[in-house]
């Protein structure tokens, strides 16, 4: 009777494990929120067919506990017991599996996965050792009644499947999701309702949201500092950060030299110092705290997660458009530009420096948004879109970008030919109105986001407005350390 009752409790606390961890990975909730086991959760190894893998678990000791339960009966403990070594059988390599993850690629341990993981296997050792023991080893198999298997298969498939619309609810972006649908203005006889609102503006709500929240994160790593140090944050960050900034007087005359010309001849040149002064000191004070708040996330492992229900769902690339890079990358990164203008080539290249520094580590898409406010930009996009049939669209691109005279259809074209393509084929796909097209579909699509300027990039579902001036590495090892694969600096 002692087996059973071992068999019974170890299913008891797996299925507890499991429900933890899969509210962990759900909600970014209990232990595991911000810690080694958030990464390992909010790495894409946790996914199976769009389940959390902790969700299968839940499933397996479902039918573990069932199993256990039946044994209690020594009429049925065979039986049950026959079932319980091939449950946790059929769990052990993906357990297995798990655990050399953890070790290898994601370099993060999360300890109630490694209790899964312990319980499983130590389940199979009992399970299979009374078997032997009882001379029910073989046939290992044997018969197993179909009355036995419909309550096991159940429970392992209804409860992982039930997490997919739990999944799909959290992970969807805010135009989506529920919004207040009062009237909360008129123009005339229009009814403006918030639900209206909110949906213009998602985007700067946003990055509002995330911004402040930012913001709070900040202060709250200076007053962890500061107290670890006895002091306040005024305090803290005056020895800690100012205290060590020097403006030395070649830095003064230099900027003043720079503006003297745009200064009144009526206001003193002491005053313009002193000013100059003060401009320098807030950009490197700005400069100096940014770095030191750096230094304290890394200090405290510290790394701000966006909630999966505000990160964008982007279809990744649903007219199989443009891209490079590893297919399989941890970070995707798509991007929509106009090919006429001077930021969006800036980022341009900005991101194929990435590309070769984190071979590997990003998926780079293009999107179509020529703006009306470039009269080329649509037909360049067009004859882009058609180069991309021949695979050519990358070097056509990286010409386009480089110019700085309007991209006529004729300089475009230049370009193309002179790139190697083949301007027949070209030609006939811009008559067949392929290019236009996909164009067209990239619009759209940046209308329903809300895009209205470029460059815009999505940075995994994180919505970046437009090219940071540190560039976007600082996403992109945010995005990395939280999935827990982050463990060079780029090369």
């Amino acid at each position: 009777m002692i087996i059973p009752l071992i068999l019974l409790t170890l299913a008891l606390i797996g299925l507890a494990d499991a429900i933890y961890l899969t509210l962990g990975h759900l909600f970014d909730a209990g232990a595991c929120a911000g810690s080694s086991c958030g990464r390992v959760l909010g790495s894409p190894h946790a996914h199976l067919l769009g389940i959390p893998v902790s969700g299968f678990g839940v499933g397996l000791y479902a039918g573990l506990l069932i199993s256990a339960w039946r044994s209690l009966d020594p009429t049925l403990r065979e039986q049950s017991v026959r079932w319980i070594s091939l449950l946790s059988l059929l769990a052990a390599l993906p357990t297995v599996w798990f655990l050399i993850l953890q070790a290898f690629v994601i370099r993060a341990w999360c300890p109630f996965c490694v209790l899964s993981a312990v319980i499983s296997l130590t389940t199979l050792a009992i399970s299979l050792a009374w078997r032997y023991r009882t001379r029910s080893f073989r046939p290992f198999v044997g018969n197993l009644f179909v009355r036995d298997a419909i309550p096991v298969a159940a429970v392992l498939i209804i409860l992982p499947l039930s997490l997919l619309p739990i999944e799909a609810g959290l992970a969807r972006s805010p135009s989506e999701s529920s919004l207040p649908d009062e009237t909360v203005a008129r123009i005339g006889n229009r009814q403006i309702r918030a639900s209206e609102i909110d949906r213009a503006i998602h985007l700067k709500l946003y990055q509002a949201r995330n911004g402040y929240r930012q913001e709070w994160l900040d202060r709250e790593l200076l007053e962890t500092a500061a107290k670890e140090l006895g002091t306040d944050v005024r305090s803290y960050v005056q020895a800690e950060v100012y205290a060590n900034i020097d403006i030395t007087q070649e830095e003064i005359d230099k900027r003043y030299e720079e503006i003297k010309d745009r200064v009144p001849r009526n206001v003193p040149r002491e005053s313009v110092l002193r000013n100059v002064r003060n401009e320098i000191a807030n950009r490197k004070s700005k400069t100096a705290l940014d770095a030191q708040v750096d230094n304290l996330m890394r200090r405290y492992g510290t790394v701000y997660r966006i909630p999966a229900s505000e990160r964008f769902v982007v279809d990744p690339n649903p007219r199989g458009g443009p891209n490079t890079g590893n297919p399989n990358a941890p970070v995707t990164i798509i991007e929509f530009s106009d090919l006429e203008c001077r930021h969006c080539a800036k980022a341009h290249f900005h991101l194929k420096e990435l590309l070769g520094k984190r071979s590997g580590e990003i998926r780079l898409i293009f999107r179509h948004l020529p703006l009306d406010m470039h009269p080329n930009a649509r037909e360049a996009a067009e004859i882009a879109a058609c180069a991309d049939e021949q695979n050519m669209f990358w070097p056509l691109v990286d010409i386009l970008f480089s110019e700085t005279d309007p991209l006529t259809t004729d300089r475009v074209m230049g370009f193309a030919d002179g790139a190697g393509l083949d301007t027949s084929k070209l030609e006939a796909c811009i008559d067949t109105g392929k290019g236009r097209e996909i164009v067209e579909a990239d619009i759209a699509e940046a209308d329903a986001l809300g895009l209205s300027s470029t460059p815009s990039f999505f940075v995994n579902g994180h919505y970046v407005g437009s090219l940071p001036k540190a560039g976007l590495e600082p996403v992109i090892q945010s995005e990395l350390r939280s999935s827990g694969i982050l463990t060079t600096q780029p090369h």
